[in-house]
């Protein structure tokens, strides 16, 4: 605030609210969007001050930077003595336009929420309650404000404000919707704590004759305060029964009068005063109060949030990371039926019994088959996981290859073999059984070499592994995830439950009118943290104890230390989230600004007309001229531009708008006349190229980005002024084995989104056109899919930005096979592909989509365009084309830069664009429009953009 502004004394007079050259614009420096000018604003201490105005003019916003809630972007206020940040909160009683309270909370309630943090006792909060509500006649003061009527709660949301009598009352539009009696109660006890109590109001309303009683009046319009004086006075001035007929002239006559004496306003007299603890303990205890009653009148959320980590981890506990049990396992054994072997010896005669033995009933549950085959097809239809086939001489074979390894034929090593059929498609029980059989089998044959008095060490494995330092030998999966469950559930349930409660509070106005009357940040989080801390140990501690006592989890280390770093993981959770919840303001284009960009877009977007790519740079023109042999001058350039855009005027059937490139914009014809007056003329609108090329993009496989939006912004407003209605920028995309990069995708994704962001603050429609070249051997599946990435990135940056797509044009490529692929596909083919990739990735927002021809012939560009409107299924936008040198190789060739020959040039013209306004219908015949010139390719290999 600038402190040595000059204020010219006037006697003894004071200012509670002073607002000097007052500027506040959205949006960023170059796409300012005004919404405060040189805003001049005098109040005077224990007066009414009426500020009067139209919906959107700017009186919520300088009510909103009055009380700190929004700042000038340049410009001061002073308020009570000091800048809105430096003013005493509860010398402040502030009512916005929402209700702004808790509507599960009683009157009597959410006036003693209010009251304490105004700095009243209890006694003196009912004391207060009972005068104001026979004041405004409020109902029964135990009712809940959301059972209240719209007016009611208005009234309740005005004694809000009047409960802690403060020094300056900001209110506004408090009137509306009250009956006129209870309306001239409240203006005669605004009147009277004006004069008695030399309270300072401000105060909006839209009853510009109950504002007669104000002691002085503002009137606002487009941001600016154009009158401010008394009503007698006023009236006097414009000679007027009624402040609606004065305004009126006012506004008729568009005189702004002369701003008041600038008067002085008294400093605080002890700045000490305003020095505050960083918490206030009666803001704690309100806020503290106001979280466990609403805790309380919602307590089914805090059950249910209490309760899931506890049933989730009961649940993972029991289904997840556990060996498989009463797994179906079938057994053909030809050596015994016999299932009691008695003890293991090493004269056992029957070695596969006492193997089955060793099999745990609990994991495998054994069925018998008859034949190897019913095992196998017992295997084969998902009767078991498993089948063990035993031969029938298994144990005489089984011992001599103990006796004499070197020595026993093969068939004998096969007979003493346990043969497994089993089912891999379940992976992790193939891998248990095999694993399971391993282990037994060992553990088996050990228990068998020790009853012959042989080491069971012999059939060890030569690797041992020592006990693990950190765990056990044989981990359960469940271990292993359990941490990673438990901290994730405390982190997001606590952010959840945190986030949504600021939110609703957010939604309800009640943290923006706490804010207004002195709640500070920290002490809102302070007590959200203290009154979530109980519902946070819950959700931290109950999965715990679910884990350790009901399932065992190993724990090494401790506990106490593992609770802790639980809970502090559930207050990381609970503190980001309040901070984030409090933040994600961003605003939408004014609504008449959406109300001209839709327009705009659906004029160019007309069925029956598309738009005239004439933004070539002075060197691709060039390289046009040098076919027909010219010199690449400013003249030849404007001669053939001239001859385009003074085509009969019938030509607007066909054609809605040019792009022109920054050259053109400001030529002229032979006689003068601008080419943009030619084209408005014609029923065209004008738009223009403001992207000034690609550059490489580092790090990519020859990749690139398209530049020019440092002064972008500056630009498109001067290209507004003079008479350019949209805007089209192109960005390139390459397919190759390893193209288009996530980068590249990325990169001109977000550009194509900033631009578009930018072409709107400035009035523009913004035509995206994201180019999938057709250079290369790729087919048109790859195309489609690359495309519909593309695209996909594209809408999803154009949403992050907050882009108005009513107010958009897409221009993308049609979806085709790479230049150099055989065979090639028919219209058809090209026009599912298109309408396809279009209908996953582009929304119905969208009003039109401006094919490009991407060096397609003239013919086969109206040919693939008449297909895809032809096509059928839902297609809710207008599917158009914005050609160039689909529109102009005729044209040129016709020319020859003869000016005996403008005529047939136009005549060329004429009948391409014709050709392609009934395509865009669907309604072209191929081969109508006659001339081999027309069939001609336009693929330019390489080209360098």
């Amino acid at each position: 605030m600038n402190t040595d502004m000059e204020l010219r004394h006037v006697e003894d007079t004071q200012l509670a609210v002073c607002v000097r050259n007052g500027y506040k614009h959205y949006g960023t420096k170059n796409n300012k969007v005004p919404v405060l000018a040189s805003v001049e604003m005098n109040v005077l201490k224990g007066t009414i001050y009426g500020l009067l105005g139209a919906s959107g003019c700017g009186k919520t916003t300088l009510l909103s930077c009055m009380i700190g809630l929004k700042k000038l972007s340049s410009g001061d206020i002073w308020i009570l003595g000091g800048s809105p940040s430096q003013r005493c909160a509860s010398r402040i009683g502030y009512m916005p336009q929402q209700i702004s309270l808790c509507l599960e909370f009683t009157i009597r309630e959410s006036m003693k929420f209010f009251g304490w943090i105004g700095g009243l006792s209890t006694d003196q909060i009912e004391e207060r309650l009972d005068f104001i509500a026979k004041l405004l006649m409020l109902p029964c003061v135990d009712s809940k404000i959301g059972q209240l009527s719209g007016g009611q709660q208005r009234r309740v949301s005005f004694a809000t404000a009047l409960l802690h009598e403060p020094e300056l009352m900001i209110l506004d539009e408090p009137t509306v919707g009250l009956d006129p009696i209870l309306r001239m109660t409240i203006w005669e006890y605004l009147v009277n704590i004006t004069k008695s109590k030399s309270i300072t109001i401000i105060l909006t309303t839209h009853y510009i004759d109950e504002a007669r009683q104000a002691d002085k009046i503002g009137l606002m319009r487009d941001g600016t305060i154009i009158c401010e004086d008394s009503p007698n006075k006023l009236l006097a001035k414009f000679n007027a029964t009624s402040l609606d007929e004065a305004f009126y002239k006012m506004i008729v006559s568009n005189s702004k009068s002369t701003p008041g004496k600038w008067l002085r306003f008294p400093q605080l007299q002890n700045s000490a005063e305003e020095k505050r603890s960083f918490i206030r303990s009666n803001n704690l205890k309100a806020l503290l109060w106001k979280n466990v009653k609403w805790m309380c009148r919602n307590y089914q959320i805090f059950i249910t949030v209490c309760l899931l980590p506890v049933l989730t981890v009961f649940i993972f506990g029991t289904a997840f990371g556990h060996n498989p049990q009463q797994l179906q396992i079938g057994l053909v054994n030809h050596e015994t039926a016999n299932v009691n072997c008695g003890v293991l010896t090493c004269n056992s005669t029957y070695l596969s019994c006492h193997f089955l033995q060793y099999l745990d009933e609990n994991t495998m549950t054994l069925i018998n088959f008859d034949s190897e085959e019913e095992a196998r097809l017992g295997v084969k239809h998902g009767k078991v996981y498993a089948s063990i086939i035993f031969n029938n001489n298994y144990t005489e074979c089984l011992k001599l290859r103990f006796q004499g390894v070197l020595r026993i034929p093969n068939y004998k090593i096969e007979a003493s073999t346990m043969q497994v059929i089993y089912d891999t498609s379940i992976k992790d029980i193939a891998y248990f059984i095999k694993a399971y059989f391993y282990k037994r089998f060992q553990k088996f044959m050990g228990d068998y070499l020790e009853s012959c008095g042989v080491s069971k060490d012999v059939v060890a494995s030569p690797v041992h592994f020592f006990p693990p330092v950190y765990g056990v030998l044989d981990p359960i999966y469940t271990d292993f995830t359990s941490s990673g469950v438990l901290l994730t559930m405390a982190f997001f349930l606590s952010a959840t439950l945190t986030a949504g409660v600021t939110m609703i509070e957010r939604n309800e106005g009640i943290l923006e009118r706490s804010l207004v009357m002195g709640v500070n940040m920290f002490e809102i989080l302070t007590a959200q943290i203290m009154t979530q801390f109980s519902p946070m140990v819950v959700q931290c501690v109950g999965p715990l104890l679910v884990l350790f006592l009901f399932f065992d989890i190993t724990l090494k280390g401790s506990a106490v230390l593992v609770t802790f770093f639980t809970l502090m993981t559930g207050l990381c959770g609970m503190c980001a989230e309040s901070t984030c919840a409090m933040t994600t303001y961003f605003s939408y284009p004014s609504p008449a600004l959406q109300d001209e960009l839709k327009k705009i877009a659906n004029a160019i977007a007309t069925p029956g007309k598309g738009i005239l790519a004439a933004d070539e740079s002075t060197g691709t023109i060039g390289k046009r001229l040098s076919n027909i042999g010219l010199e690449n001058n400013e003249d030849n350039r404007r001669k053939y531009r001239q001859l385009l855009f003074t085509t009969d005027k019938s030509v607007g059937q066909y054609i809605s708008g040019v792009i022109l490139y920054h050259e053109t914009l400001y030529q002229k014809s032979d006689d003068g006349t601008p080419f943009v007056q030619l084209l408005k003329e014609r029923g065209i609108i004008p738009g223009i190229k403001v992207d000034v090329g690609v550059v490489p993009l580092f790090g990519s496989e020859d990749e690139c980005t398209t530049q020019g939006l440092d002064d972008l912004g500056k630009r498109c407003a001067q290209y507004k002024k003079d008479g350019c209605e949209f805007a089209k920028w192109r960005c390139v995309l390459k397919i190759s084995t390893n193209t288009p990069s996530y980068q590249a995708i990325m990169e001109n994704a977000n550009v194509l989104a900033r631009y578009a962001s930018i072409c709107q603050a400035n009035g523009l429609v913004p035509i995206v056109e994201p180019e999938v070249l057709i250079d290369g051997d790729h087919s048109i599946d790859r195309c489609q899919k690359v495309t519909e990435t593309v695209l996909a990135a594209v809408y999803k940056a154009l949403n992050d930005h907050h882009v108005y797509l009513e107010g958009t044009l897409l221009k993308p490529n049609m979806v085709t096979e790479g230049q150099s692929h055989s065979p090639k596909s028919t219209c058809l083919k090209i026009a599912e592909a298109t309408v396809t990739a279009l209908s996953r990735t582009v929304p119905a927002a969208v009003p039109g989509v401006m094919f490009l021809s991407g060096g397609q012939s003239e013919e086969e560009a109206t040919v693939n365009l008449n297909a895809i409107n032809q096509f059928g299924g839902k297609k809710p936008w207008v599917l158009s084309f914005s050609y160039g040198r689909a529109l102009q190789a005729s044209v040129l060739r016709a020319w020859d830069g003869k000016d005996a020959n403008v005529t047939a040039g136009q005549m060329e013209f004429m009948k391409r664009a014709k050709a392609n306004g009934e395509a865009t219908l669907g309604k072209y015949s191929e081969g109508t429009v006659q001339g081999e010139a027309g069939k001609e390719g336009l693929f330019v290999k390489d080209h360098k953009y």
